[in-house]
């Protein structure tokens, strides 16, 4: 297994905007390898989110 962490802040109005973009990327990695990912919002901070990817 592998496992990829990413962080990134993301403006509230643009939430929308990143779960399409994450739709469509998980479609696309879907196509070649076995992949699960999870997408969390800090709590404190909630522009701030993070990405984790198992394949």
């Amino acid at each position: 297994m592998y496992i990829k962490l990413y962080q990134y802040h993301i403006r509230p109005e643009n939430e929308q905007e990143l779960m399409l973009i994450q739709r469509k990327a998980v479609q696309i990695y879907r196509n070649y390898i076995d992949v699960q990912t999870k997408m969390l919002k800090n709590n404190i901070d909630e522009t701030k989110w993070t990405e984790i990817s198992f394949f």
